[in-house]
């Protein structure tokens, strides 16, 4: 007789969560980030209309294109190191926590389960959409929602 312990089972997904929920999200430890967009190096080559949320304020993204256009042009026209670092510094700080990013993740049911039970009435909202999304899963009744089907 064949026994799936589904607990130690594998997934990998691809989430895209705001920057508010992925400083929540690190601190699950067998939450494994495999790849992911990153703020760092490309904040000045995203589309900033797709990557906000609709509770970041429009005006605080007209802001931010403004600092990325500037940087963009002073960029191209050679200015110092020191200048483009501050300009640079200017629009990560800036940034707000409605910014979304993707990443391919790799966890288990036991973490899952965890997430579950401690954020399916958080009040951020892509916590519920993903804890809806774990409803989804093959077993999820059974193992990770607590409920039997």
């Amino acid at each position: 007789l064949l026994r799936i312990n589904y607990l130690n089972l594998y997934i990998s997904f691809d989430l895209t969560f705001s920057n508010k929920a992925w400083v929540e999200a690190e601190r699950y430890r067998f939450l494994t980030f495999v790849t992911s967009q990153s703020t760092m190096h490309r904040i000045t080559s995203f589309d900033l209309d797709e990557q906000y949320n609709e509770y970041v304020d429009a005006r605080v993204i007209e802001i931010m294109k403004e600092k990325v256009l500037e940087y963009n042009k002073m960029k191209e026209t050679n200015a110092s190191n020191d200048i483009l670092t501050q300009k640079y510094l200017e629009i990560l700080y800036t940034n707000p926590a409605g910014f979304e990013l993707t990443a391919r993740l790799t966890t288990n049911y036991r973490c899952l389960r965890n997430i579950y039970r401690q954020r399916k009435n958080h009040r951020l909202p892509e916590w519920r959409e993903f804890c809806n999304w774990i409803e989804l899963l093959p077993m999820a009744k059974e193992f990770l929602t607590g409920e039997q089907e």
